[in-house]
């Protein structure tokens, strides 16, 4: 967790009104320094929400690993390792926490009794090696139609992404991303690929019959028209390779375990032969806290 009173807070001169002018240090009034001192405290009250929230700190894979290009960090998220403390989320992956939370407030607001729109659904994807794949579903849409039943409508499951801005180096203004810009070319990585296949295995596994999947990107500036929905089938073979992956890791940590290895020395055997992606911005996170001694113990069993 940062520290704000690191943050220059200046107190701005109202008389007259001039932005550019704070009031000196030596001026201040006691109001002063406990309307100064509060600014700091919310500093670190929204940084505390951001580490109690941020998905970012789950250990335990979900879904949205399935598809990591990275094998090394797929098995150390598959072992349950925590990151370094410098990665609890950066403040563009926390707006994207509280628009997938705004989301879901509002669309239960208005249609959580109906049941025509489904937030945050919490969905089973696979039990397999003594663990369990779980995952949230942001949005799932069912057919409910009178004349059929339930358990026979078809689905669409609904995934929302809210990709970062960047800055034009030349002008200092933002823009879209890069991840926006292939989205507009319509092109999808196979780590989102894999995380929505799995959600809609998820609510086969509930009963119901799923048709599509959506990959809905909302961008973090701009206006909601900018927005660039990825409409695709339901691919049950999708979803299998990122199920058949995750078995195989735990299959591959039984094999270890077999020859009288530890849980923990099992998955650094794995790890260790895993070739890193070369551009992978996970693993710098976690070899700091491999090499300051931090992964002596896996938080494994959660």
């Amino acid at each position: 967790m940062s520290d704000s009173r690191f943050i220059p807070i200046p107190l701005i001169r109202t008389d007259p009104i001039d932005p550019k002018t704070a009031v000196s240090e030596a001026d201040w009034t006691d109001a002063d320094r406990a309307a100064i001192r509060t600014v700091h405290e919310l500093y670190d009250e929204i940084d505390g929400m951001r580490g109690g929230y941020d998905r970012s700190l789950q250990r335990s894979i979900g879904p949205s690993e399935l598809g990591t290009d990275c094998d090394k960090c797929f098995m150390r998220k598959m072992a349950e390792i925590p990151k370094s403390v410098h990665d609890n989320g950066s403040w563009k992956t926390q707006v994207g926490t509280y628009v997938h939370a705004g989301l879901e407030a509002d669309f239960d607001r208005m249609f959580g009794h109906l049941g025509t729109r489904i937030a945050e659904g919490e969905l089973t994807i696979d039990e397999y090696g003594g663990r369990i794949l779980r995952g949230h579903c942001d949005m799932f849409v069912p057919n409910l139609r009178e004349d059929q039943p339930q358990t026979d409508a078809f689905g669409v499951v609904v995934d929302w992404k809210i990709p970062s801005t960047d800055e034009d180096k030349r002008t200092g203004k933002l823009k879209p991303s890069a991840t926006m810009a292939k989205v507009v070319a319509g092109k999808i990585g196979r780590q989102y690929l894999a995380q929505s296949m799995a959600y809609g295995h998820g609510w086969v596994r509930k009963g119901y019959n799923i048709t599509h999947v959506v990959v809905f990107y909302i961008p973090s500036f701009g206006q909601l028209w900018d927005a660039r929905p990825i409409i695709m089938r339901y691919s049950p073979e999708w979803a299998a390779w990122g199920i058949a992956r995750w078995r195989a890791a735990l299959d591959a940590r039984d094999v270890f375990m077999s020859l009288g290895l530890d849980e923990e020395k099992a998955w650094r055997k794995i790890i260790d032969a895993q070739t890193k992606a070369g551009f992978c911005f996970s693993c710098k996170h976690y070899e700091e806290l491999e090499e300051s001694g931090g992964l002596s113990i896996l938080n494994l069993n959660r």
